[in-house]
């Protein structure tokens, strides 16, 4: 995460479980690209933590635009390699934000 310039984050390997763990706070936001509230809050909750997506049930065409110069063009696609790490790192500015 240091060497793309990604704040707040860090992985390691945790022998006792034999897993990769990862602390990113922008790694767990990333859910506010697809959804405009939480995937698992129910619908009668008033109070869910807010997505970013414009669409009742996903990011508007504008938003989705602004994902393919990461290598997504649709809902399925996913964002690989460096393209990856360089999506992490805008979802952490607050400016890249404001304008998805």
């Amino acid at each position: 995460f240091e060497q793309h310039g990604i704040p707040l984050c860090d992985a390691w390997y945790d022998k006792a479980f034999s897993r990769y763990r990862i602390a990113c706070p922008n790694v767990d936001n990333l859910w506010k690209l697809r959804f405009s509230k939480h995937p698992k809050s129910s619908p009668s909750e008033n109070e869910a933590e807010k997505g970013w997506a414009g669409g009742e049930f996903g990011p508007t065409e504008s938003q989705l635009g602004k994902l393919h110069v990461f290598g997504i063009y649709d809902l399925d696609d996913f964002a690989f390699g460096d393209k990856c790490f360089e999506l992490i790192r805008a979802t952490s500015d607050p400016a890249w934000v404001s304008q998805y």
